[in-house]
């Protein structure tokens, strides 16, 4: 092969398949490391979402178990106990936050979810929908509450609030409007729909 290589004094000429213009394509990488073609389950439901990028790490370290809840802190020896400090019951893991914590179950409520299984946040993209909730973009409308959550909590833990099903409802439906525009024109009319639902009757 370095038969046929004839230097020069030029400067050397670098192509990468994964790069274009100086900038770095993951998605190319992330297809070449699933040899088979076959994306995960996981990529689909975070990284095709319409989320914002901040909140689409968020939902990938969520997945991943990687959250700073009490739980993981209290593992770490960072913290002295784990309990959760909304509802002071049970330890704060990820699932409990977003799932089992008593603001959790009421908003999950809310939003038509009672009697339905919740799965576990390692499989969050198993979450059942209901019928009144359209299913395009329903990862989307999603993260978006999983995000909203994690926000209630921070300001309960950090801004000393009390917790807030109506405060809680009302931060979705803001972000509902702000997030629409990332939809397309054809898809707004979903954002509407999420709206409703967040709100307090």
């Amino acid at each position: 092969m370095l038969d046929s290589v004839t230097l020069s004094r030029q400067p050397d000429r670098r192509t990468c398949k994964f790069a274009a213009a100086s900038k770095l394509n993951t998605g190319a990488i992330y297809r070449a490391s699933t040899h088979s073609g076959i994306s995960s389950r996981i990529y689909n439901f975070v990284w095709t979402s319409r989320a914002p990028t901040r909140v689409r790490f968020f939902g990938w370290l969520l997945v991943r178990g990687r959250l700073q809840c009490r739980a993981n802190l209290y593992n770490k020896h960072v913290l002295d106990d784990d309990i959760c400090e909304l509802c002071r019951q049970d330890p704060e893991t990820s699932d409990h936050l977003i799932f089992h914590c008593t603001a959790a179950k009421e908003f999950w409520n809310h939003l038509g979810f009672q009697g339905i299984p919740l799965p576990s946040v390692q499989e969050f993209w198993e979450m059942p929908r209901p019928p009144t909730i359209p299913p395009k973009h329903f990862n989307t409308m999603l993260l978006l509450c999983y995000w909203n959550i994690w926000n209630h909590r921070h300001d309960v833990v950090f801004r000393h609030q009390q917790p807030s099903l109506r405060r809680l409802l009302a931060a979705c439906k803001e972000a509902c409007r702000l997030w629409g525009c990332r939809l397309s024109q054809r898809d707004r009319h979903i954002v509407d729909i999420w709206c409703h639902m967040f709100v307090m009757h």
